[in-house]
């Protein structure tokens, strides 16, 4: 079961360590990017955006320093297309789920939430059993909530 592998079409099934490691690095260069958005002197992310109005084709610049909005427009930096844009994609689409369930719950810190995931996540030995780490967190959770 370690070294099954599923294409079809555009989905594809990992259970090899390797499918984990390409999520992570997704992680760590959205996480990195988000990261340089922070604090009062954080860069602005400029991204390109393609519009289809009635005159045409219209290209949009749009700067931005908000961990959300960078996060967003960043999952178009990894193609669909091949298994390894695939999972670094994957990687950036956990970082906006999470960004998004921050914002809905406290309304801000999403780039704080990127940085966090990203840091624990490289903090991770190579032979971590996932099932621990997803129960460990879990359990952090309800402790929290608990205190709180």
């Amino acid at each position: 079961m370690n070294n099954f592998i599923i294409f079809a079409k555009r989905t594809y099934m990992n259970f090899e360590k390797n499918g984990r490691s390409l999520i992570i690095e997704g992680v760590l260069a959205a996480a990195d990017i988000v990261k340089s958005t922070m604090g009062p002197y954080g860069h602005r992310v400029s991204f390109s955006e393609k519009f289809e109005t009635n005159k045409g084709l219209v290209h949009v610049d749009r700067h931005s320093r908000d961990g959300i909005t960078v996060l967003r427009n960043l999952s178009r930096l990894f193609p669909e297309d091949s298994k390894e844009g695939f999972y670094k994609n994957r990687g950036c689409r956990l970082l906006i789920d999470s960004s998004d369930k921050t914002v809905r719950s406290v309304g801000d810190g999403t780039s704080s939430t990127a940085v966090i995931i990203a840091e624990m996540l490289s903090q991770l030995p190579d032979d971590y059993d996932v099932q621990k780490v997803v129960s460990t967190l879990h359990k952090l959770g309800e402790a929290w909530k608990k205190e709180g």
